[in-house]
């Protein structure tokens, strides 16, 4: 039977094709076929590149390599990596796109070439991996957009502000003004992740009336017990300091009825990780205070084959010399092997052919 133009039989082929795919999505990178091929792109294709997609954190001595490449590529394309949270071991395990190490998020832009990406750890501590986005776009142009306009004062909007991208500004009024008197501002920011996440909440600029008449206070969702959220009340000057508030954050503005100040300047940015501790004291950001991030901003990146080729020498080197070394010495031990039979071939002396000498000394004894 048939319903409109597709048959059963199709919709159970492609439904079992969907969830094969899905499957395969949400196997962790080592234990899918390695190199794991994305070689059959085409222009508009988009997907997932995740390390551990089914578990909290990565494993132990495990290596995963992605191939992105286009089957018929066109005469412009470029193929754009966006990495949205990176969590590694510091210094011992590495993801790489092409010849380049990626440590925090950033978005890689590999011109009329494919694209290597390629994640290794080692033997010890584990983290909560990286997790990375692929499209495949017409131009290697860098797309810059315009800024957003300022965000209207948060009184104004509906309360509670709920923020659930992966990074983004925390305003209580636009730059250059005054919060009101009376004012009651509330921020949700969370993420949609099965994983532990936290917020790294970064204040460029917090000035409101001292003495506990306007305040801001820091909610984290998960507190020391697990159970409990915990909290800190700011007030007054800060400048350039950093907090970090674990599985979301609930930021609330009040303030009363006599003087007004700038306010709240800030950005938040959602990181995974295996662990994770509240911050609410803050840390002090060293120099000028930071920028927020760019909102969709993409960084060219053009991948270097060669570059690539030579750092997959340089890991193969001592390997190469080891097995070098067991071969000559498994050459040398036969050639002394040889050797050795071929000398006492030499030396050998047939005992019958020294009975036959002595039975023809007698004869001629007789004679």
């Amino acid at each position: 039977s048939t319903w409109g133009l597709f048959s059963f039989p199709m919709l159970a082929r492609a439904l079992v094709a969907t969830l094969l795919v899905v499957s395969a999505l949400a196997q962790n990178c080592w234990e899918r076929s390695q190199p794991i091929d994305l070689t059959s792109l085409s222009m508009g294709s988009t997907g997932l590149i995740a390390t551990n997609p089914n578990s909290v954190t990565y494993s132990d001595l495990v290596g995963c390599t992605w191939e992105l490449a286009l089957s018929s590529p066109p005469a412009s394309y470029a193929i754009v990596i966006t990495v949205q949270s990176v969590d590694l071991e510091q210094g011992q395990d590495f993801f790489y796109i092409g010849s380049r190490s990626i440590t925090s998020p950033e978005t890689y832009v590999s011109c009329l070439a494919p694209v290597t990406v390629s994640f290794g750890t080692d033997g010890s501590i584990t983290r909560g991996g990286v997790v990375a986005s692929y499209r495949v776009q017409s131009s290697c142009a860098i797309e810059t957009p315009s800024p957003p306009p300022p965000p209207p004062p948060c009184w104004t909007l509906t309360q509670p502000i709920e923020l659930t991208t992966s990074s983004g500004l925390v305003q209580s009024n636009p730059p250059g003004t005054n919060y009101e008197n009376d004012i009651t501002c509330t921020w949700v920011i969370s993420a949609p992740l099965s994983v532990s996440y936290a917020v790294d909440l970064t204040i460029t600029s917090l000035h409101l009336e001292d003495g506990g008449a306007d305040t801001l206070r820091l909610t984290a969702a998960l507190g020391a017990s697990d159970t409990f959220p915990e909290s800190e009340v700011l007030t007054g000057d800060i400048v350039a300091r950093r907090y970090r508030l674990c599985n979301g954050a609930n930021l609330e503005l009040l303030t009363d009825a006599s003087i007004v100040n700038t306010g709240l300047q800030g950005y938040f940015e959602i990181v995974t990780t295996s662990s994770c501790t509240n911050n609410l004291i803050g840390t002090v950001v060293q120099g000028p205070p930071p920028p927020p991030p760019p909102l969709n901003t993409v960084v060219a990146k053009v991948t270097d084959p060669a570059a690539y080729r030579l750092r997959f020498v340089w890991y193969l080197l001592p390997g190469s010399l080891f097995l070098l070394f067991l071969v000559l010495l498994f050459v040398s031990n036969v050639a002394c092997r040889t050797e050795s039979v071929a000398a006492r071939e030499v030396a050998y002396v047939a005992p019958d052919t020294k009975v036959l000498s002595n039975e023809n000394d007698d004869d001629d004894d007789d004679d």
